[in-house]
């Protein structure tokens, strides 16, 4: 609770495993299938993605300061040279070499600029491994986020996905295109959102229903 009043940390509730575990399936679900409009969650590999925007109010004060690594339903993030705690302090505008660190140790180079929007874009990003060369990326400490304080920002992106369906599927059945209409809302993806958080549910709702045009 000090912690929360320090740093202004928004309130957040508490899931389950069985919920965060619906989540993070959902989520991995949504970014393997919507890959091209995910642009901002990179796969390190399977079990591992890698987070280099964020959108929900809760989270919206680490933008361009951290990254967030998603790993077998634990939350790791990393600071930025310039970053502080608390979502605190400037990372200036400019290129980074990087080096992070999952909770199983697996090490990943990042090269990723932060652009004149605040926002961090993803250069390349490489395993590393015995047989990399030394290189000049700095090693990021790693720090531990609570999975409950996160869910907001990922329930957010899954309804941004079904929204996008949605649009998709609308533009779809305008140009006659049936068969594009039922393959988007056969997706897999789309049954594991159900029940994620009501706004997700309100998006999925429309999306199933018939689609008439007024004139």
């Amino acid at each position: 609770m000090l912690k929360r009043l320090l740093y202004r940390e928004a309130p957040f509730e508490r899931l389950s495993a069985d919920q965060l575990q619906r989540l993070d399936t959902a989520f991995r679900g949504m970014v393997s299938a919507l890959a091209p409009t995910c642009y901002w969650v990179h796969r390190l590999d399977a079990q591992r993605l890698l987070i280099t925007d964020f959108f929900h109010p809760s989270m919206l004060r680490y933008r361009g300061l951290e990254v967030v690594l998603v790993e077998n339903g634990s939350i790791s993030y990393f600071r930025l040279p310039g970053a502080k705690v608390g979502g605190t302090g400037q990372v200036p505008v400019g290129r980074y070499q990087v080096c992070i660190t999952a909770p199983s140790g697996a090490s990943f180079l990042l090269d990723v600029c932060k652009n004149h929007l605040g926002r961090f874009e993803m250069q390349a990003l490489a395993p590393l491994t015995a047989a990399t060369p030394p290189s000049t990326h700095a090693g990021l400490p790693r720090h531990v986020l609570e999975p409950s304080k996160f869910a907001d920002e990922m329930k957010g992106a899954i309804a941004r996905g079904v929204e996008w369906t949605y649009r998709s599927i609308r533009q779809a059945h305008a140009t006659r295109q049936t068969d594009l209409v039922e393959q988007l809302r056969a997706a897999s993806w789309l049954r594991a959102a159900q029940g994620i958080c009501p706004e997700v549910d309100a998006y999925l709702w429309m999306l199933n229903q018939p689609i008439t045009w007024t004139t």
